[in-house]
């Protein structure tokens, strides 16, 4: 997973055992012991107790047992015990301390609130009491609910104000922890689109999902699981997920497309033209204007002769109703059509049968008393002229045409559908297995033109995936022209994985300079996503040089950060970094770049580019890595970019790279600009209480309380020659 800058500024902060007022001592139930030997001795305590009439004390010993489950890693197993301890004795205030306190590590806000108000109830002006204010006052607080938090720590100080310094060190491990639980959400959210990119659901899935119950306000994980579930075929679930959102929020495409894989047709049909007002952020990046209006096309024409077949069906018109059932398959290619379609089918032929038996028994009655020789032959000359005036149905058409070679059947279909043009598409759509297996690429390129819509770039795409199979070089170009017939904002995973798979086979000679193959399967109107794929296989496989090539085929406006950082990746492998051009970049995608730069130690192309860039087009970071760079030569130089940095990004702009600096001065053991830089963190809620006790400590001369060390902090964004520089303390 790729760290980005703001996770580096997390601080660790180590768990410390939960505390129960009230507790009576002399037992290891209630000793400070490691937590599997607490447990244990809990679990004895209880057993032995157990029954025995003194529930209160086996409360006590269920409420230390919760803990120690905790800190062994099971919160389930805490959370049960604590309810045990509640249920046993209901009026012990110490009882729903502790298990408020649980509940806010496991993130039961809600529930802890109410644990501790029943305590503020049941200890009233208790010390007790005032522990279950000052916890209200760190739970409002996670909450965002700062205007009732403050009266209760107010309350809490008022009753108990030397348990204050207890509650700041509460405030600051909660806060801290929720930072990292954003931070971390950010993070998965981040790997979870990096997941997409690769075609791993899975991975994608646990991710946002992951992201959703650390950070739930953020409704977009929540939009992007549900996509993510689309993909995977998982419908039940994704409309589950994509509706879980407020109404202006829903990606209304894929619950459009939801709806329609589920077969409800008129919910998706509405959801789609929802959809129309809908931009490329709630489709995961792309624009899918035109193939929305294309399904809202499809979908109220299906829907149309549906219902008119349906009209013919009640009336009793068959062959109307048949008509317009194969109508409704030029929209929608639906086997629950085709099914209905063989219904009505063979009712009309069972009528037809009915019919004929009917005339057969008449005929052989007349025969009897007019006189078999006579009437046989009337018979025989009807008969004949019947079945000149019938003719040839499509499915006789079918039958003999598909023992034939594949473009002698196809220009029998031509000679048929002159006479036949109702019919025509019927038996095209029939034929599709014929062509699709000829490997005739001319063939299939000229059949393609008998479709349109959905149709026709399912056709291509089977026809592509079957050329490309033979593994030979042509068969893979053509497949590749085949894919540039479909319209390439229609363009899916599928058709990017032919795109790519077609390409491994023959970039071999596309992407050889030397023998001047042809290029015109190259198209800068391609998804760049597809671009991406092909890139980040050769890139996967240790062929930095054709990912590099690949990538060059797609204008470098049209890439996105995912190709910047591939990009580098692969000029890092080619030893070619020196050769990075960031003046090109799009400024939103610069930043990432940049920070990659820095970690490789490409430190003096990087001060090129701050030295010949305007200070007012610096971002934050910039300021970061060009003192880091320059405190290695003259620290008086490196002091010159905090300086600028705090004129342009004050605090409440941009905390991140402050602090960092302030480690730095630490590391560089210039102690006395450390505290400069913390004390600008004065009554800020961002890192003061860390920034607040490093600046005490280096003002009483501590210096070996500043821990955690500069090391620790910086490790993750640090290259490693500036983890290496040192310097003595001044």
């Amino acid at each position: 997973m790729r760290t980005t800058f703001n996770t580096t500024f997390i601080l660790a902060v180590f768990f410390a055992a939960f505390s129960i007022s009230g507790f009576c001592g002399g037992d290891d139930c209630f000793a400070n012991l490691p937590a599997p030997k607490k447990l244990a001795a809990c679990t004895a305590a209880i057993s032995e107790w157990k029954g025995k009439g003194g529930d209160s004390e086996v409360a006590l010993y269920y409420a230390a047992r919760a803990n120690a489950q905790y800190l062994s890693g099971s919160p389930e197993h805490a959370r049960e015990d604590a309810d045990s301890a509640v249920n046993l004795d209901p009026k012990n205030p110490d009882l729903y301390v502790n298990r408020g306190r649980l509940l806010m590590r496991i993130d039961e806000i809600d529930s802890a609130v109410s644990d501790f108000n029943s305590a503020v109830k049941l200890g009233a002006g208790s010390k007790t009491s005032a522990w279950a204010y000052y916890n209200l006052a760190v739970a409002y607080t996670l909450m965002g609910r700062r205007d009732v938090s403050d009266p209760q720590l107010q309350a809490g100080r008022t009753l108990a104000p030397e348990m204050y310094q207890n509650y700041v060190a509460d405030i600051n491990y909660f806060l801290k922890r929720k930072n990292q639980r954003l931070q971390q959400a950010r993070d998965n959210f981040t790997a979870g689109k990096d997941a997409v990119s690769a075609g791993d659901f899975v991975k994608a899935a646990e991710l946002f999902s992951a992201s959703y119950n650390m950070e739930p306000d953020v409704q977009e994980y929540k939009s992007w699981l549900g996509s993510i579930y689309f993909d995977m075929g998982k419908y039940a679930k994704a409309y589950a997920a994509l509706t879980d959102v407020s109404q202006d929020q829903r990606w209304n495409y894929y619950i459009a497309m939801t709806l329609f894989k589920e077969g409800k047709f008129e919910e998706s049909l509405a959801a789609f033209k929802t959809a129309l007002g809908d931009g490329p952020a709630k489709n995961r990046g792309v624009d899918r204007g035109a193939e929305i209006a294309e399904k809202i096309a499809a979908i109220e024409g299906y829907l149309s002769a549906m219902a008119e077949a349906k009209s013919a069906a009640k009336t009793g018109d068959l062959e109307k109703a048949v008509a317009t059932l194969e109508k409704s398959l030029g929209f929608l290619d639906l086997d629950s059509t085709k099914a209905l379609l063989k219904v009505y089918e063979k009712e009309i032929a069972d009528k037809k049968s009915a019919s004929k038996k009917t005339l057969i028994g008449i005929g052989l009655f007349v025969l009897v008393l007019a006189g078999m020789g006579a009437f046989f032959f009337t018979t025989y000359k009807m008969y004949k002229r019947s079945t000149a005036r019938k003719g040839e149905t499509w499915e006789d058409f079918i039958r003999k045409i598909i023992s034939l070679r594949p473009r002698e059947a196809f220009t029998s279909y031509h000679e048929y559908k002159v006479d036949h043009e109702k019919e025509a598409p019927i038996v095209a759509e029939r034929m599709m297995p014929l062509i699709t297996h000829s490997c005739d690429f001319e063939l299939m390129l000229a059949f393609s033109r008998e479709f349109s819509g959905p149709k026709k770039r399912d056709f291509l795409v089977v026809a592509a995936e079957l050329l490309n199979q033979s593994g030979k070089y042509q068969d893979s170009f053509d497949a590749l022209q085949l894919l540039n017939n479909i319209p390439f904002s229609e363009w899916g995973d599928r058709e990017a994985a032919v795109f790519s798979a077609a390409h491994i086979q023959c970039d071999g000679v596309l992407l050889d300079e030397s023998k001047k193959a042809d290029q015109s399967v190259w198209s800068h109107d391609i998804n760049p996503q597809a671009y991406f794929s092909l890139a980040d296989i050769y890139a996967r496989k240790g062929d930095p040089a054709n990912a590099l090539k690949a990538l060059s085929k797609l204008p470098q406006y049209s890439w996105v950060e995912n190709h910047w950082l591939l990009y580098i990746n692969c000029m890092a492998q080619a030893g070619r970094l020196t050769e990075v051009d960031l003046s090109v970049m799009s400024a939103q995608f610069r930043s990432p770049v940049i920070e990659e730069l820095f970690r490789r130690e490409q430190f003096g192309k990087l001060m090129d580019y701050f030295t010949n860039s305007p200070r007012q087009k610096w971002e934050a970071e910039y300021y970061f890595y060009a003192f880091c760079i320059t405190l290695t030569e003259r620290f008086d130089n490196a002091w010159e970019f905090y300086k600028q940095l705090a004129d342009h990004y004050p605090l409440t702009a941009k905390a991140h790279p402050h602090y960092a600096i302030g480690l730095m001065c630490e590391k560089a053991g210039r102690y006395d600009k450390a505290a400069f830089v913390y004390e600008a963190f004065v009554n800020k809620e961002i890192y003061y209480q860390d920034c607040n006790r490093r600046r005490k400590n280096i003002e009483a001369g501590k210096y070996d309380q500043l821990v955690p060390f500069p090391n620790e902090i910086l490790a993750a964004i640090l290259p490693p020659v500036l983890l290496k520089f040192s310097a003595k303390p001044k």
